[in-house]
């Protein structure tokens, strides 16, 4: 297994490339369409296609802009590097097309419990949903765009989602809604 790399430093070229490569990384993992209708849940379906591509996309920009931004303090040091870490696989429930994979992940003294929600499509396993100690990720959002299309409709939400991906292009924002 290769040592990690050095972080490159921030705002460097090379800081650049490594996040191209994290990026590539993510995209190989990730099966967006699962993530992004599970997100959206029962509502997807009433969408035009049209209206499916664009909150597909905001999403992903969203999401994308997020990790970017992890990884961004991480390289400048402003996250706390465990000493150690030690994972348990625990469990695996796979039927012809779906798994759930779960860990229990020990760093330092934190303990967390994963499980990873992955999809078989053309040919290989991608993950569409991660939770953390049973907080879902795509239950997190579904149960927020829910909210805000009880409030405010869905013409509503996607203009807050075209406003924060507006906000992160600018460099005002890049955090997910």
């Amino acid at each position: 297994m290769n040592s990690p790399k050095k972080a490159p430093k921030a705002g460097s070229p090379a800081e650049e490339g490594w996040q191209k490569e994290a990026k590539a990384i993510i995209e190989d993992m990730l099966d967006w369409e699962t993530m992004t209708q599970e997100s959206l849940g029962a509502k997807w379906k009433e969408l035009q296609p049209k209206e499916q591509q664009e909150f597909s996309d905001l999403l992903r920009e969203i999401i994308e802009a997020s990790y970017q931004s992890k990884l961004k303090l991480a390289n400048k040091g402003e996250v706390k590097k465990p000493s150690a870490v030690k994972i348990d696989w625990i469990g695996e429930d796979q039927t012809a097309d779906k798994a759930k994979i779960t860990a229990k992940v020990k760093a330092d003294k934190t303990t967390a419990q994963l499980e990873f929600s992955l999809i078989f499509r053309d040919a290989r396993w991608r993950v569409w949903d991660v939770a953390i100690d049973d907080v879902s990720t795509v239950r997190t959002y579904r149960s927020q765009f829910r909210k805000h299309i009880a409030e405010k409709g869905f013409p509503g939400l996607m203009e807050l989602m075209r406003n924060k991906s507006k906000e992160i292009k600018e460099g005002r924002s890049d955090l997910a809604p």
